[in-house]
């Protein structure tokens, strides 16, 4: 019988034995070693060096060195086809910093067969904290703020939700349907385009807040390079443009100038960055800064590679 459930552990520059979610991994499958009867394992490295694999691991595990950095996006669209080689039918989602729980994986198998019938349902959502606080999910109401679902709330969302990656089991056959994750959208914003996609095809998201992991978000932690900065607004600018309204826009500049404001004196060059933003969109046009996006989306790629 094929593996129900392909989990992607997307790696770079870290050692395979220093990976939070692969010791994380190894005490579920050692808790509950029947779970490798559903569940396989695969480590897509975009690192510019292949690492050696553990042999002391409870569990198999499938490798491959992709040569080249492909980002986030790339790296779930080559497992999608790994596990449809497979046979599997969902695709779980973690980061090399996420910690999953021991039950984790068993009621992530629980919810891939009960929900296996309900074609609607393109995900479950668990409740991803950071500490104390909660990051994923959250579901887009009037006006286009993201709030959290209500404490508990088990069930099935129908409205846009705004999902980070990690711990996301997501049903192959919707993926396809939505035609894979957007490659320009390599790193950053590679979720709220997949949300924004899963909602535009009308399929809903089961938010499960029985099931909590802990993720770290370098982002929130701070302390994230420049580059990264930059990349950061370089694709939530690009996903304003592309898929939200004008009154959606005008909010967004009226973020970016407010930001960059605040900004100015403990982070200048960050300020420059955002007011750059905010001028380019009243002296450019669309077409025009989304090409530059995408061309700079495959340079910095390629510097990472």
């Amino acid at each position: 019988m094929p593996a129900q459930i392909l989990i992607v552990v997307v790696q770079y520059q870290t050692p395979l034995e220093n990976a939070p979610v692969i010791q994380s991994l190894d005490r579920c499958f050692s808790q509950n070693p029947a779970l490798g009867d559903d569940i396989t394992t695969l480590v897509w490295d975009n690192s510019p060096a292949p690492h050696p694999v553990p042999q002391n691991l409870s569990f198999s595990l499938e490798y491959r060195h992709a040569g080249e950095n492909l980002g986030v996006s790339g790296a779930y669209n080559g497992a999608a086809k790994f596990a449809a080689e497979l046979g599997a039918e969902w695709l779980l989602l973690l980061d090399q910093d996420t910690v999953p729980p021991p039950e984790f994986l068993t009621l992530m198998l629980d919810y891939a067969r009960r929900l296996a019938p309900e074609h609607r349902i393109a995900a479950v959502a668990p409740t991803v904290m950071m500490g104390p606080s909660h990051i994923s999910p959250k579901v887009t109401v009037r006006g286009g703020r993201s709030v959290a679902p209500p404490a508990g709330f088990v069930g099935e969302e129908r409205r846009e939700v705004v999902l980070v990656n990690t711990g996301l089991l997501l049903r192959l056959e919707s993926l396809a349907q939505v035609g894979g994750f957007d490659p320009d959208f390599w790193l950053d914003f590679s979720d709220r385009y997949l949300c924004h996609m899963l909602a535009r095809h009308r399929l809903s998201v089961w938010v499960a807040a029985d099931l909590q992991l802990q993720h770290h978000v370098s982002l929130i932690a701070g302390g994230i390079s420049f580059s990264r900065y930059a990349n950061l607004v370089a694709a939530e600018d690009a996903f304003f443009t592309l898929y939200r309204s004008l009154p959606r826009n005008l909010v967004y500049c009226q973020r970016l100038l407010r930001n960059a404001w605040r900004e100015r004196k403990t982070n200048p060059e960050q300020a420059r960055l955002l007011l750059g933003h905010l001028l380019r969109r009243f002296t450019i046009s669309k077409q025009r800064r989304l090409q530059a996006w995408r061309a700079d989306a495959t340079i910095r790629r390629a510097m990472n590679s």
